[in-house]
């Protein structure tokens, strides 16, 4: 009985997709496959706008100084997130079919 090494469900390479596979994730969460898309990107727009926000700060140290680059950190860093953050919340909703109030009478 020898071990087995050959690739299973800790694979890498086929975590994400498995762990997103908006048909299943949405059927398991009674979701829609829609919401499972837009908490993937909005979490993966959310890392990507880290990185650039750290990226930046270090920039702005190198060539501005270390006091400038903790300014932005903590006011500019911040607002750059929340405003992210409402936009991307403004963009779902704009996109996610909502019924207005008086449409739900037609439901009842």
């Amino acid at each position: 009985m020898g071990s087995h090494r050959g690739y299973g469900a800790f694979d890498s390479t086929h975590v994400l997709p498995r762990l997103i596979s908006s048909k299943d994730a949405a059927h398991r969460l009674d979701i829609s496959q829609a919401t499972v898309w837009r908490a993937v990107a909005g979490g993966l727009l959310t890392v990507l706008l880290n990185l650039i926000r750290v990226g930046a700060v270090a920039a702005i140290a190198a060539t501005i100084g270390v006091t400038s680059a903790i300014l932005f950190h903590d006011y500019g860093g911040t607002l750059l997130v929340i405003g992210f953050l409402f936009a991307f919340w403004l963009f779902v909703q704009r996109r996610s079919f909502v019924p207005a109030l008086g449409d739900l009478e037609a439901y009842a």
